[in-house]
């Protein structure tokens, strides 16, 4: 799953993402909110939850623009190879 958010400074965004992530990877749920206690929400809390990644895209412009080049790349790779053997 992806989530973007977007909006001004200081509006909540990472908050907000933070306390999603939470909730869906939670491992003990308390009424739909995060115990905040278990592995998964403890590694998220340490930034080392491996499925949850933060991007800043103001200050990473450059890397996702490379990702989304080397992404388009490995589709028309694939559907030449598809041309090609069919």
């Amino acid at each position: 799953m992806h989530t973007f958010f977007s909006g001004p400074r200081g509006t909540g965004k990472t908050t907000t993402a933070r306390i999603l992530a939470k909730a869906l990877n939670c491992k003990n749920p308390l009424d739909f909110n995060p115990c905040n206690e278990c592995e998964n929400c403890v590694s998220i809390n340490k930034n080392s939850f491996i499925d949850v990644i933060e991007l800043d895209a103001a200050s990473n412009r450059g890397v996702l623009m490379k990702l989304e080049i080397y992404v388009i790349q490995q589709i028309i790779c694939q559907y030449m190879a598809i041309i090609k053997y069919t």
